[in-house]
């Protein structure tokens, strides 16, 4: 066989198509597919607005024939069995578009076409072969074509400059912001042996967050869990919309980048939880966590809760307030998508509508919750359905400024501000903030140590056993929260340190451990945590 590259004009065609018809393309693998769909609208909008651009946007036609006859200059100037096996498409659209539209200037489309000369011998096992490869190709998504934004090239970009927290004997990792589809196995796999180890030490398969997951993110805490259960690509395109504002675009920094990853931390969490809960039917997982964080994230705001995305940061997880937090809404939600009174049968379907939003957000704050220990098995053994009044109508026009949405604020961290936290106790309770009472039993054994209250005036010994009966794991999360403070104290990581190393604690080590445990629960670390387990 022999391949030839030529042009033809639109009208030449058109010409062809008119002469010819079916018998044009009976090797194509499809017939016209109607002016309707949204490729051959753009073909037959080319035509009109901006037909001398045709040949760079068109990827032109595949065709065949048995054999052509060329003239003295090189010219063809016959062609015999001519067929289109890629670009009927095209084809149909031009004629059908010079054909309702007289105005429509032809001449000037050009087509770029690559014209296969078969050996008629060898026409019946290649030509069918040329169709079905030069048909073929990897879908291109609509968000492919949002990747080279000034948005996201800004985000990657920044995304690489940003490390994880440090971690004593670990090695500081990236979060691998993915802009490209594919873009992260193609980074890996152009390296060998150890540059190849480096590279997955530091970008961990686990940490990879690509462009179209990042979007559900954002939309679910910026209180769209119904954009976000449309799927991946249809969200993506909302958001899309409104990230070329330049305001957007100035607030793509570490900070920004860091929260981001936040919001995927909690969201994992989120996800990952739900089927370890024994009020979970099975179904629709992903929906009630898009649902969950965003019901999260909307009681947040209407509590009037400023939290710290930092504390999540520095843990790169959640807190056990914070899980049972975002379980408690992942159980309303799962109520609400379940409702056997839902207005839409299909359970995926009720999710991406409005209304079922607007239902769960009339449910009860989630944020009375339990805390549930991520390194337990997770039950819920209340349920909290009551309803009360639906509070007054949101905004629901789309701002992705940040902190814009009121619902959705960055103020999820696993940790609250010890400002704010006791005016949240006394709302939840409508008593004392303080959850230590006075006790003066003494404590004589381990067990009891364990479960001894805050403020009880406990002996040295006491103390030490309460202490020591904390799981080793646990101190490691302390002393890392304690080591990304503002100002850290160095006697206070020493003798941290001896617990990891499990050195015998002196006297004043467990007074001043005592101390440091008690001051640290009132500026908010989890109590939980520096409990016995």
């Amino acid at each position: 066989m022999k391949t030839y590259l030529l042009f033809l004009t639109g009208d030449v065609l058109a010409k062809l198509y008119k002469d010819y018809g079916a018998k044009l393309m009976e090797a194509n693998v499809r017939s016209f597919l109607s002016m309707r769909g949204k490729v051959n609208k753009g073909i037959r909008k080319t035509i009109l607005d901006n037909p001398d651009r045709f040949v760079a946007y068109n990827n032109g036609l595949t065709a065949t024939a048995s054999s052509i006859e060329l003239n003295t200059q090189g010219n063809i100037v016959s062609i015999a069995d001519l067929q289109i096996v890629n670009g009927g498409q095209t084809t149909a659209s031009i004629y059908y578009t010079g054909n309702t539209t007289p105005e429509a200037e032809l001449r000037k489309v050009i087509v770029p076409v690559k014209l296969v000369v078969v050996d008629s011998a060898e026409s019946k096992m290649l030509i069918p072969e040329i169709s079905r490869f030069t048909n073929s190709q990897n879908k291109v998504a609509e968000a492919d074509f949002s990747a080279n934004s000034e948005y996201q090239v800004k985000l990657e970009q920044v995304s690489r400059t940003v490390l994880t927290p440090v971690e004593a004997g670990k090695r500081q990792t990236r979060w691998y912001y993915e802009r490209v589809r594919g873009q992260y196995d193609s980074e890996k796999n152009r390296l060998q042996g150890a540059l190849r180890k480096a590279f997955e030490e530091v970008n961990p398969t686990r940490q990879r967050i690509k462009m179209v997951d990042a979007t559900k993110y954002l939309m679910c805490w910026q209180g769209f869990p119904e954009i976000a259960s449309l799927g991946a690509q249809k969200c993506f395109a909302k958001f899309a919309e409104e990230t070329n504002d330049e305001k957007i675009i100035q607030q793509v920094d570490k900070e920004y980048f860091k929260r981001l990853v936040c919001k995927r931390i909690i969201f994992d969490a989120t996800h990952k939880s739900i089927k370890k809960m024994d009020w979970y039917r099975g179904a629709y997982q992903m929906n009630i966590a898009e649902y969950a964080v965003a019901k999260y994230s909307y009681d947040l705001y209407r509590a009037n809760l400023q939290c710290d995305f930092s504390e999540v940061w520095n843990m790169q997880s959640v807190s056990p307030q914070m899980l049972g937090c975002l379980m408690h809404a992942a159980q309303q939600a799962s109520d609400v998508i379940n409702d056997e009174h839902r207005r839409v049968a299909n359970c995926s379907e009720w999710a991406k509508r409005t209304e079922c939003w607007e239902q769960l957000k009339k449910y009860p704050s989630c944020l009375d919750a339990d805390p549930i220990e991520t390194t337990t098995a997770i039950s819920s053994s209340s349920s909290r359905t009551t309803r009360r009044a639906p509070l007054p109508e949101q905004s629901k026009a789309i701002n992705f400024t940040q902190d814009a949405v009121p619902h959705a604020q960055d103020a999820t961290p696993s940790v609250m501000s010890p400002q704010r936290q006791p005016s949240m106790s006394k709302r939840r309770t409508g008593e004392s903030t303080s959850s230590m009472q006075t006790a003066q039993t003494k404590v004589s054994s381990p067990a009891s140590a364990a479960a001894a209250p805050e403020s009880a005036q406990l002996s040295l010994e006491d103390r030490r056993t309460y202490l020591t009966s904390i799981p080793p794991a646990n101190w490691a999360t302390f002393m890392r929260w304690c080591q990304h403070r503002p100002n850290p104290d160095s006697k206070s990581l020493a003798i941290l340190a001896k617990i990891d190393h499990q050195i015998e604690l002196t006297d004043d080590d467990v007074e001043s451990l005592w101390n440091l445990r008690l001051k640290s629960i009132r500026r908010g670390f989890p109590a939980s945590i520096l409990s016995p387990r």
